[in-house]
């Protein structure tokens, strides 16, 4: 297995279409709007290696908040060979809270904490974020993807 760089910092923030916006504004970063109703969250997905995160809707819980650490909600670390990264993890006591594969080609396991950083695995079969999770003329409220929990959210 060939670890093969960071892919992303995941973040939580309060508004994510501004957070999105001002990156844009100030950076120059295109962000693609993602929502996932199955974990309660509006993403902002950029090629840049910054995702913005927030809840879908505000007046529900986000089921996997209790695994981020403040305002960190994952480590997205892209790997050559996703099971044997898996298995080493779990090796160290870090257990998988689910898996995901999207219509692009991303696929990625969402870990426990490893030394207090939450922990996402994954690989891609493109380059880019945005066509890994389906490009950038998607539809955010018609994302197709598959969640596989291993813990109760």
């Amino acid at each position: 297995m060939e670890y093969m760089g960071i892919g992303q910092v995941a973040i939580n923030v309060d508004d994510v279409d501004a957070a999105a916006k001002d990156y844009t504004d100030v950076f120059g970063i295109t962000f693609t709007m993602v929502e996932v109703p199955e974990i309660n969250m509006r993403v902002a997905v950029s090629d840049g290696g910054i995702v913005f995160a927030a809840p879908l809707d505000a007046s529900k819980s986000v089921p996997v908040r209790r695994f981020h650490n403040g305002a960190l909600s994952a480590l997205e670390v892209r790997v050559s060979d996703l099971e044997e990264a898996r298995r080493r993890l779990e090796e160290k006591g870090c257990k998988v809270i689910y898996y995901m594969n999207t219509q692009g080609g991303l696929t990625e396991y969402y870990m426990e904490q490893l030394h207090g950083v939450p922990l996402t695995i994954f690989e891609m079969k493109t380059e880019s974020w945005v066509d890994a999770i389906g490009g950038e003329d998607f539809d955010p409220t018609d994302y197709s993807y598959n969640i596989e929990w291993h813990q109760q959210p």
